[in-house]
């Protein structure tokens, strides 16, 4: 986990926008109502993809960030709270028995 100081995060980019920005290059962008200094510390080769939920993702577009925490709680804002309420969210596959076996725990 990163540990965001002054709102600045890392990040590596899809190589569609290596035309814009290149390894070194910082920008400003909006994530979850809050402003943060992004800085780009890597850039994918071209088709790069990663397979996730039975899919097959392209990440020639996108750009990729660390599951960061911020250092200041004096920084901590509603988008943030929406942000770590995403950390704490997940799915969890259990087979039909293990199910019935966690619904009987959790209304027990």
């Amino acid at each position: 986990m990163w540990l965001a100081k002054h709102k600045r995060i890392p990040v590596i980019i899809g190589a569609d926008w290596s035309g814009t920005l290149k390894t070194g290059d910082s920008f400003e962008a909006e994530y979850l109502y809050d402003t943060y200094q992004f800085d780009v510390v890597g850039i994918l080769q071209s088709q790069s993809m990663i397979y996730m939920t039975n899919r097959i993702y392209l990440l020639d577009q996108d750009i990729i960030m660390p599951s960061f925490a911020v250092t200041d709680e004096a920084l901590i804002t509603d988008g943030l709270k929406i942000h770590y309420a995403n950390k704490a969210s997940g799915v969890m596959k259990v087979q039909n028995v293990l199910l019935s076996l966690l619904l009987e725990m959790v209304l027990s």
